[in-house]
């Protein structure tokens, strides 16, 4: 299992979520997240990428949302903590 790096995760961000707002909020919430991370003395990476992907499946799935995107994130090989 491997974390996706940040590029790697924009990228997806960009391509599931179109609303450039949700994009924007996506974004400054994971830089919050990450803070709190170091703080706490975790994996800055780790809380940031989870908390970016925090709304990626609502946009095409409002109704089962998060099933969908916890779902990729296993397909996809994520780590169990970030899933």
């Amino acid at each position: 299992m491997h974390l996706p790096s940040r590029a790697e995760a924009i990228k997806l961000l960009e391509e599931h979520v179109k609303d450039e707002y949700q994009r924007y909020h996506a974004r400054m919430v994971a830089t919050a997240m990450e803070g709190y991370a170091r703080l706490f003395g975790e994996n800055g990476d780790l809380w940031y990428i989870a908390v970016l992907f925090h709304d990626l499946d609502f946009e095409e799935h409002p109704h089962s949302h998060p099933r969908e995107s916890l779902s990729w994130f296993k397909e996809w090989g994520y780590p169990e903590e970030l899933i």
